[in-house]
């Protein structure tokens, strides 16, 4: 199970607090979490910090996502992390737009742009245990450079 919990930090005259922050509380049933929630909602009423509860939920960790990464359970019952749905469509959409036809510029300048945001994506996603998205996005990205440079 999964809390998402969001924190508003009140501005104090001594200083400044980060103005939201975001704790995962993963335990193993819908009761503990709730019962977890509960008490987390204890806690902090009495920091005078405010959950915010329209982004704060208790749920399958199976079924959330955080920093682009979710979580499946393999075949053997390991837990193991993926890119999520929505980190890979906004990579093919970034993608889309910095090798779209209607820009005026050569092969070269596409490259580039390229070469900045495609390693730096796959670095960052590289704790990623799906072979088979990487295999689909390497081959989508073969297509996608036939499709504008080939003649």
């Amino acid at each position: 199970m999964s809390g998402d919990v969001h924190v508003r930090f009140r501005e104090h005259p001594r200083g400044r607090f980060p103005r939201v922050t975001r704790r995962n509380v993963y335990v193993r049933s819908q009761k503990a979490g709730e019962r977890v929630m509960n008490l987390l909602k204890r806690l902090y009423d009495r920091l005078h910090l405010k959950i915010n509860e329209s982004k704060s939920a208790v749920a399958s960790a199976f079924g959330r996502k955080f920093l682009g990464y979710a979580l499946w359970l393999a075949r053997n019952g390991e837990v193991r992390r993926s890119v999520s749905d929505k980190a890979l469509e906004t990579f093919k959409q970034r993608t889309r737009q910095l090798t779209r036809r209607t820009g005026g510029r050569s092969i070269g300048e596409v490259i580039e742009k390229l070469r900045s945001y495609v390693p730096g994506w796959k670095a960052y996603f590289g704790l990623a245990q799906t072979l088979r998205v990487w295999r689909g996005l390497d081959e989508w990205m073969d297509d996608r450079e036939c499709q504008n440079f080939c003649v």
